[in-house]
């Protein structure tokens, strides 16, 4: 009986050193890739297009640059929400000629 638990405990002992090596076997996660410069060539881009629409004064293609739920805030004035309200305020904004973008 006693070789018994002795062989009992032995695979007691085995087995937790075996889930004991499982466990401290930890994996490094790859990291994603850096695409930071890629993000930033993007985003200077399509602010160098959006500038080029503004000051071509085309008022669709420069409202399409803005999200459905979007709001703008025109400088020296309140907040404009809502397509409709854009809409308003690109206009009042394209019709002046002192306005310019670089």
């Amino acid at each position: 009986m006693k070789s018994w638990y002795r062989c009992l405990g032995n695979a007691a002992l085995v087995a937790c050193f075996i889930v004991l090596a499982g466990c401290s076997q930890q994996t490094t996660p790859t990291p994603p890739p850096d695409t930071r410069a890629a993000d930033e060539a993007a985003v200077r881009a399509a602010s160098a297009e959006w500038a080029k629409v503004a000051a071509a004064k085309d008022l669709e293609k420069t409202l399409s640059y803005y999200a459905e739920d979007a709001s703008m805030f025109p400088p020296h004035m309140p907040v404009v929400t809502g397509p409709e309200g854009r809409r308003k305020m690109w206009t009042t904004l394209l019709g002046a000629d002192e306005l310019v973008f670089s």
